[in-house]
């Protein structure tokens, strides 16, 4: 199935953006961090979302699939194996660890799953602070060593370096966007439509519920697991933290501000989340309330969230030119 022109086009223009803001418009090493950190992070909102907005789980377990991909890479890059093979190896175990979970789990609907996937991250993060040995408990672990350094055409490419590293995890975002859109405009991902809209309707018109919810979860805890891989390796430091319920209650943010069942939503909510804050930094300790009053207003008055906010003046703009 190929992509469609216009999704494309989106891309294109979302990856021009994304490449002249650092290169023009932020210059401080902050500025850029935070960039590079909320591309990160939109990852993790596109793979909750497979899950969340199309196949209708209110998954919090995505904080646990985040900290299986970081600690993954950690200790294999920690220890001397290569960061490809690191990210391979942290998507098969989450993808795993997504499926045992989902057998577990599927048969619970509405809250019930959510309290059972909740139950399953605090699991994690248990065996993360206990399992000292390999984990190093509440220390974490520290010095991860960023993707190794290569030649191309007479230039190396350091990670450690702000572009290189930026532009890895932009191709990855991009990846995981390009992924979901084609899953969603096939046979697949209109199965897990009908499911997420009416199960007994699927079942008669014969999807199996079970094995394409089982492939979503899994799918989506690999995407999950890539963006751990990455922080883990942008930051080079994780701790048990990092997997707790508050990476998944974040995640489940990125996607409802932004709108569940969107291609683009959850990177806009992403973007919210992580630049408002910013903004408003100025407001001291009124910060926090005043942000709250627009997140409460956006889900309030734009229920299809920020994406549907842009679309509507996206309709509006085009109606007016085109008079």
């Amino acid at each position: 199935m190929r992509i469609r022109p216009s999704f494309s086009r989106q891309v294109l223009i979302a990856v021009a953006v994304a490449i002249l803001v650092p290169a023009l418009f932020v210059s401080g090493t902050y500025g850029r961090h935070l960039l590079t950190l909320t591309l990160i992070y939109c990852t993790l909102g596109v793979s909750l979302n497979l899950v969340m907005g199309y196949a209708g789980l209110v998954s919090v377990a995505h904080g646990a699939f985040f900290g299986i991909g970081a600690y993954t890479t950690a200790l294999m890059t920690v220890n001397g194996y290569g960061f490809t093979i690191s990210v391979i190896a942290g998507m098969a175990l989450a993808a795993a660890t997504g499926t045992l979970v989902g057998l577990v789990t599927l048969r619970l609907r509405g809250h019930y799953f959510a309290l059972a996937t909740l139950a399953f991250t605090m699991t994690v993060v248990t065996i993360l602070e206990r399992w000292d040995e390999v984990t190093r408990g509440s220390r974490g672990i520290s010095d991860i060593p960023r993707p190794a350094s290569f030649e191309v055409g007479g230039f190396d490419v350091v990670f450690k370096q702000f572009w290189p590293m930026y532009l890895l995890v932009l191709a990855v975002l991009c990846l995981a966007l390009i992924i979901t859109h084609r899953l969603v405009h096939s046979p697949f991902g209109r199965a897990l439509q009908c499911v997420q809209r009416n199960e007994l309707l699927g079942r008669v018109f014969g999807v199996n519920v079970v094995s394409a919810k089982l492939q979503a979860l899994a799918l989506s805890a690999a995407l999950a697991s890539v963006s751990g891989s990455l922080y883990a390796s942008y930051i080079a430091y994780i701790a048990p933290a990092d997997a707790s319920f508050m990476r998944s209650f974040d995640a489940i943010m990125f996607v409802v501000v932004g709108g569940a069942g969107t291609i683009w939503g959850p990177v806009l909510g992403t973007f919210f989340i992580q630049f408002v804050p910013e903004v408003l930094r100025g407001l001291q300790d009124a910060r926090l309330l005043v942000l709250g009053l627009i997140l409460v207003g956006v889900v309030r008055f734009y229920p299809s969230g920020l994406s549907g906010l842009v679309g509507q003046l996206s309709r509006r703009l085009r109606a007016r030119w085109a008079a």
